[in-house]
């Protein structure tokens, strides 16, 4: 899959492959969130950026992770024993 989709869901990587084969609207929001969490790592600390676009792109990577969660059939609340 992806590096930061592995890393965060390491216990959910069969079931994300498996509705990722078959659901588009999912395979976007797994792009999505791939393509957020790379610029973040890469732009997170330059002290010329906006610190309110960090701001933005952590909650589009909360909403977005929220979105993979009840895709999947789950919450954040279960996620957060990974």
């Amino acid at each position: 899959m992806n590096d930061h989709i592995d890393r965060r869901f390491p216990g959910r990587l069969t079931a994300i492959h498996a509705l990722a084969l078959v659901d588009s609207a999912f395979r976007s929001a797994l792009s999505d969130y791939e393509e957020i969490c790379t610029w973040l790592a890469a732009h997170e600390n330059p002290a010329s950026r906006d610190p309110k676009e960090f701001e933005r792109a952590r909650r589009l990577i909360g909403e977005l992770e929220d979105e993979i969660l009840n895709q999947l059939g789950e919450s954040r609340e279960h996620s957060s024993t990974e």
